[in-house]
């Protein structure tokens, strides 16, 4: 289960440690968990958007790129406030 503390949990031990082990797919599934957990847990609704947007789903690209899912990534960017 995904934990959520520091950025917008993505900053947990948990992501870092499944990028770094190779682990994608874990990586994927901990970034889904978040990206659920701020759609039914919004802490408030800009905060959510803030750390949907800037920290999880890039995040969630980046896992899908290394897992080899490459057009999802591109999915995800496209989908992805730009600054």
């Amino acid at each position: 289960a995904a934990t959520f503390s520091g950025s917008a949990g993505v900053g947990a031990p948990q992501y870092a440690d499944a990028i770094e082990t190779g682990d994608y797919a874990r990586a994927e599934a901990l970034t889904r968990d978040l990206l659920e957990f701020l759609k039914t847990n919004p802490e408030t609704p800009h905060l959510s958007a803030v750390q949907r947007e800037r920290f999880v789903k890039p995040r969630l690209a980046v896992a899908l790129a290394l897992g080899g899912k490459v057009g999802e990534a591109q999915a995800v960017v496209d989908t992805t406030l730009s600054a």
